[in-house]
C-alpha cells in the first residue's frame, strides 16, 4: 500500500487543500482487503466547501467545528482511491496533523492486512463413493432393475 499526499495553500486567506491517493499493491489486492472508514483526526473547518477564510470568520473568529475528516480506504475490487479535503486555515501553517492523520490510516490498513494474512489458503479435493453397506443392499437392486429394463425392450 502506498499513500501519497500533498498540501497546497495559496498566499493570503485561502485555506490549504489536501490531495491524497491510496493504492493497494497486488499482494494486498490478492488478500481481498475490504474498504475501511478511518477517522484521521484532521480537523474539518466550518463551511469546509469554502476555499477561503476571511478575518473574523469561522476558525479565524474562534469558531471551531469538532468534526474531523474520515478517509475510506480502497478495497480489492477498487484498489485505489483519491480525494481532496479543504483544511482549517492556520496562521502558523503548522499542519503536522496531516502527517499524523495519514499515519493513522496507514496503521489501520496494516492491522487489516495482518488480519487478512492470518486467514490461510486451503485446497482440498476428495471423492465420496457408496458405502459398503449400500453396495451390499442397494447396488444389486439397481442392477436388477437395469437388467429387467434391458431384457423387456
Amino acid at each position: 500500500m502506498e499513500i501519497t499526499w500533498k498540501l497546497n495553500k495559496k498566499r493570503g486567506y485561502f485555506r490549504p487543500v489536501l490531495d491524497y491517493k491510496i493504492v493497494l499493491s497486488k499482494d494486498e489486492i490478492d488478500l481481498g482487503i475490504p474498504p475501511l472508514k478511518v477517522d484521521t483526526k484532521i480537523p474539518k473547518p466550518l463551511n469546509s466547501w469554502e476555499s477561503h477564510c476571511f478575518p473574523e470568520k469561522n476558525e479565524r473568529a474562534g469558531l471551531i467545528d469538532e468534526s474531523t475528516y474520515e478517509i475510506t480506504t480502497p478495497c480489492f475490487k477498487n484498489p485505489s482511491t483519491a480525494s481532496r479535503a479543504v483544511l482549517v486555515w492556520k496562521e502558523n501553517n503548522d499542519y503536522s496533523d496531516v502527517e499524523k492523520g495519514m499515519e493513522i490510516v496507514r496503521d489501520r490498513m496494516e492491522k487489516e492486512i495482518l488480519k487478512a494474512q492470518k486467514s490461510l489458503p486451503i485446497k482440498k479435493n476428495g471423492v465420496v463413493q457408496f458405502s459398503p453397506d449400500f453396495r451390499e443392499k442397494g447396488t444389486p437392486v439397481i442392477a436388477a432393475e437395469r437388467f429387467l429394463k434391458a431384457v423387456s425392450m
